[in-house]
C-alpha cells in the first residue's frame, strides 16, 4: 500500500478529532492485507468500472431501490472443476431468478483470495452485487484494529459492495466484552469503513447495537422472521390465536432487511404445517408476504426450491413437479417485485404502506395497500388458512376497475386455480374504512396482487 490509498483516508472520532486510517490501525492494517493477498491483487486487472460507476450513483438512494439478496454457501451450491465455470453459472441463475445480490458465506474459505477477485468481477460483469460476511471468527483476527482492517481488506481488494456482520462469526473476546464496548467497537467499524468506501453496504445479523444502528444501513430482521416461521408451524385452524405474528412488525423498515433463511436452525419447508399440499401452498404465500411487505429481501439457497435446511442443496429435486414449479413461483414473485416500485420504492415510510384489513383473525386473511412516490398503488391479499374465500369483500381506494396481475395459486405455481380472471368492478360500497369496495376470490393458503386498471 502507497501513496493514494486507504490508509490516507481520514475520518472523525466523536469528540472531533480527526485521524487517517493508517494512524488509526497502524500495523495492523499491513499485516491483514499481506495475509490476503493484498500483492495480487495490485496485478489483478478489474474490469468492473461500469459496475462501481453505477454503484456510486445509486448509493444514497439505496433504501428507494430493490435489494433482493441471495445468501449462499459456495463450498455446497453446486460443484464445478473451476470457480470461473462457477461464477458464471451463479451469475446465470441469480439473474433468471430474479436477485440483485448475492452475499457467499465461505467465499475467501472456498475461493481464496486469487480466486475471489475474478469472481466478483464475473459477478460484477452480469450486473450482480456481492456482499461479503465477515468471518471474524478466524483465529489470526485476535484484536479490534485486525478486524476493522480485515473487512477494509474485503471491500479494497476484493471490490465487495458490502459486508454483512454476523453474530455467528463474532470472535468470543470480543463476545464477552460488555455490551457499551461491543457497541463502541462497531461505531468505529463503520467509521472507519465509510472514510474509504462511503458506498460500502454494511448489514447487521443478530448484533446487539445497544439500540443504536451504528451507521450500517440495514439489519437483519430475524424477530421478524421467527415469527411469520412460528406462526406458520402452527395448524391452520389455530392460526387465528396468533394473528400479531404478521401484523405487528416494526414500522421502521427502511432499515431492515426481512431475511428467510436458517439463521435459527428452521427451514421454510420444514416448519410449515399441514400435508404436501399445504406446505408448498403456504410456503408462496408465506415468500409473497416477505416480498410484498416493507424491508428488503434475503434468501437462503435452497429456499427458493422448496428445500430443507440441511445445509446442502438436492438438485435432482428439480425432477419433483412440485418443486420445479416452485422454484418458477420464485423467480416470478422476485421479478413481480424487482418490476414494481410501490413494492420497495418507499419502504419505512408512511405513504409507502397502508392496512386495508389486519383484523381479520377468524379467517386469517391479512390485506394492504403498497405504494410508491408517483402514487401508484398495489393491492395485496394473502389468505393462511386452506379455506376458499368466495365474493370476498375487500376495501379500495378509488372506485373504478382492478385486474389481478399476480396469483401464488395459479396451476402453473403448483397450486389450484382459484384466480380472478377478466376485470374486477368496485362495487359502490364502502369497506375497510375506505370509499369503495371490490368482490373477489381469495384463493387457499395463496397470495393474490391487484392493480386499478389504466393507474
Amino acid at each position: 500500500m502507497g501513496e493514494n490509498t486507504i490508509e490516507n483516508n481520514d475520518f472523525f472520532f466523536y469528540n472531533g478529532t480527526k485521524c487517517s486510517v493508517g494512524e488509526y490501525l497502524g500495523a495492523e492494517l499491513e499485516r491483514v492485507y499481506s495475509s490476503l493477498g493484498a500483492d495480487s491483487a495490485e496485478r489483478y486487472i478489474w474490469r468492473d468500472g461500469g459496475w462501481r460507476a453505477y454503484a456510486e450513483r445509486t448509493s444514497g438512494h439505496i433504501s428507494h431501490l430493490p435489494l433482493n439478496i441471495y445468501e449462499l454457501e459456495l463450498s455446497l451450491w453446486k460443484r464445478f472443476d473451476s470457480d470461473t465455470i462457477l461464477a458464471s453459472e451463479l451469475a446465470t441463475y441469480v439473474k433468471q431468478m430474479g436477485y440483485t445480490h448475492i452475499c457467499p458465506r465461505d467465499a475467501l474459505e472456498h475461493s481464496g483470495a486469487d480466486a475471489l477477485k475474478p469472481f466478483v468481477d464475473q459477478m460484477h460483469e452480469a450486473g450482480i452485487g456481492v456482499i461479503l460476511v465477515c468471518r471474524f471468527d478466524n483465529t489470526t483476527l485476535d484484536n479490534e484494529k485486525a478486524l476493522i482492517s480485515y473487512a477494509l481488506a474485503c471491500l479494497d481488494i476484493f471490490h465487495a459492495d458490502g459486508l454483512k456482520i454476523s453474530a455467528a462469526y463474532l470472535p468470543k473476546w470480543l463476545t464477552d466484552k460488555s455490551p457499551q464496548d461491543r457497541t463502541n467497537f462497531f461505531s468505529m467499524l463503520s467509521l472507519t469503513l465509510r472514510a474509504s468506501f462511503p458506498t460500502a453496504l454494511l448489514i447487521a445479523e443478530g448484533i446487539d447495537l445497544g439500540g443504536e444502528n451504528c451507521d450500517f444501513d440495514f439489519e437483519c430482521d430475524l424477530p421478524r422472521m421467527r415469527a411469520l416461521l412460528d406462526y406458520l408451524a402452527e395448524d391452520s385452524l389455530f392460526r387465528k390465536h396468533h394473528h400479531e405474528k404478521i401484523t405487528l412488525f416494526s414500522k421502521d423498515c427502511e432499515k431492515t432487511v426481512f431475511p428467510i433463511s436458517d439463521a435459527d436452525g428452521r427451514s421454510l419447508c420444514n416448519t410449515v404445517s399441514g400435508d404436501r399440499w399445504q406446505r408448498f401452498a403456504a410456503s408462496r404465500a408465506a415468500l409473497a408476504y416477505q416480498m410484498t411487505t416493507p424491508s428488503k429481501k434475503l434468501c437462503f439457497m435452497g429456499t427458493e426450491l422448496s428445500l430443507g435446511g440441511d445445509g446442502t442443496i438436492d438438485w435432482s429435486a428439480l425432477k419433483d413437479e412440485a418443486h420445479a414449479r416452485f422454484q418458477l413461483y420464485v423467480a416470478e414473485l422476485n421479478n413481480l417485485y424487482l418490476e414494481n416500485s410501490p413494492l420497495w420504492q418507499l419502504d419505512g415510510r408512511q405513504e409507502g404502506f397502508a392496512w386495508i384489513e389486519s383484523c381479520d383473525r377468524e379467517r386469517s386473511i391479512i390485506s394492504y395497500r403498497r405504494t410508491d412516490k408517483s402514487g401508484r398503488e398495489l393491492i395485496v391479499v394473502i389468505n393462511f388458512t386452506p379455506v376458499v374465500r368466495e365474493n370476498y369483500l375487500l376495501g379500495v381506494p378509488c372506485s373504478g376497475e382492478y385486474e389481478e396481475i399476480f396469483n401464488s395459486d395459479s396451476e402453473k405455481f403448483g397450486g389450484g386455480g382459484v384466480l380472478n380472471r377478466g376485470t374486477l368492478v368496485s362495487s359502490g360500497m364502502s369497506q375497510n374504512s375506505l370509499p369503495d369496495s371490490v368482490r373477489m376470490r381469495v384463493p387457499p393458503l395463496g397470495a393474490t396482487v391487484l392493480r386499478r386498471k389504466n393507474s
